[in-house]
């Protein structure tokens, strides 16, 4: 029967019921375990980015940023949608996207990075505080502590996270913002 979970005894550690657990891994032992793996995990993803992946949204994001930093306002020269070709100009009207995440790109811009780069330090970012909110949010719950770090080590190891992160893609901030309203 999958209701005993006697056939999983992997799940006692999770629960926090093994001995082992409640005695070493208490909640701030589980946030330290959590804060250098996302350490880790974020230097490998920061060691493998060149800018290469760079699908079309994330080039419509870039446009409207570097528009928004030479203040011409949400604005993108990549006519590609029906409402942009209708507008009959360029630079045309952002009309599809939301503003929000060029707006975060802006910030590292004004810190001196360049546009792309400005992109994955913003998603590089979430990416790295996304797995601590989801442990301190699972013990704010009153989740074990090898269940909050089993969820926020499951999420680090999920590769569409670092592709998403790698591609700039505005997923990960919007995953944080989410997270971050849940506290």
């Amino acid at each position: 029967r999958l209701e005993n979970w006697d056939i999983f005894p992997v799940m006692a550690l999770f629960r926090g019921e093994s001995p082992l657990v409640q005695q070493q891994l208490t909640p701030r032992n589980g946030l330290y375990v959590i804060l250098l793996v996302t350490v880790l995990a974020t230097i490998r993803l920061i060691s493998v980015y060149d800018g290469s992946l760079l699908p079309n949204d994330t080039a419509q994001y870039l446009s409207v940023a570097r528009h928004l930093v030479a203040g011409e306002g949400l604005k993108t020269d990549l006519v590609f949608f029906s409402e942009h070709l209708a507008l009959g100009s360029m630079p045309v009207e952002q009309t599809v996207f939301p503003p929000g995440y060029p707006l975060l790109i802006t910030l590292p811009v004004a810190l001196g990075f360049n546009v792309p780069d400005a992109a994955f330090v913003v998603t590089a970012s979430a990416f790295a505080l996304t797995p601590i909110i989801l442990y301190l949010l699972g013990s704010s719950l009153g989740q074990a502590p090898g269940l909050a770090l089993a969820s926020s080590l499951f999420w680090i190891g999920l590769v569409d996270n670092w592709f998403i992160t790698l591609e700039r893609q505005p997923e990960m901030p919007f995953i944080l913002c989410t997270l971050l309203a849940l506290l």
